[in-house]
């Protein structure tokens, strides 16, 4: 959805980087896939979770199973970046460089760990809203259960559109399954 915070979430090692990243190159190039329908943007991909060269090798792999012609994507590592300092620079970021439609890896990472303070969680939700841009956020669920995101139940109910994923992977293919 354009006009919100869309939330995926899931357990560990099911795909959430994979597939944020494969809609952030589908939009950014323009490009409909699979059923998606993409508006073309300018896409940021904020990442508390992985490095450069993580998203290099993610990016690689997204076109030689899919389209080779898709788009590169900015990305920002923000590790040991609390978001609530990094917004005026996400603020500047949009304005100057046009971005339409922002990725958070991780919603916990840029809640730098406070998942289940409901206050926390409000603030961050409310700070991403007032960009002005779609927002992606990804986010995990607490151990043994997949019924909605780790921490405040304010996740749920400050998102647009929330998708759970689930995934198989084929070892013996190098391929994954993703159900959303």
């Amino acid at each position: 959805r354009n006009d919100g915070l869309n939330w995926l979430f899931g357990q560990g090692a099911q795909g959430k980087s994979y597939i944020s990243t494969f809609i952030a190159m589908l939009i950014q190039s323009g490009l409909d896939h699979a059923g998606l329908t993409t508006e073309q943007g300018r896409v940021l991909y904020l990442d508390w979770e992985d490095r450069k060269e993580t998203m290099n090798t993610r990016v690689a792999a997204l076109r030689k199973g899919n389209n080779e012609s898709l788009a590169n994507i900015d990305h920002i590592e923000m590790s040991g970046t609390p978001i609530d300092k990094a917004i005026p620079n996400i603020q500047k970021w949009i304005t100057e460089r046009n971005y339409k439609f922002i990725v958070i890896d991780s919603f916990g990472g840029a809640l730098a760990g406070e998942i289940n303070d409901a206050e926390a969680s409000m603030q961050l939700a409310n700070a991403l809203r007032s960009l002005g841009v779609t927002i992606l956020a990804i986010d995990h669920v607490a151990k043994g259960s997949n019924a909605s995101p780790i921490g405040t139940i304010y996740k749920v109910n400050l998102a647009r559109n929330l998708w759970t994923i689930i995934s198989k992977t084929h070892e013996d293919t190098n391929s994954m399954e993703i159900v959303l």
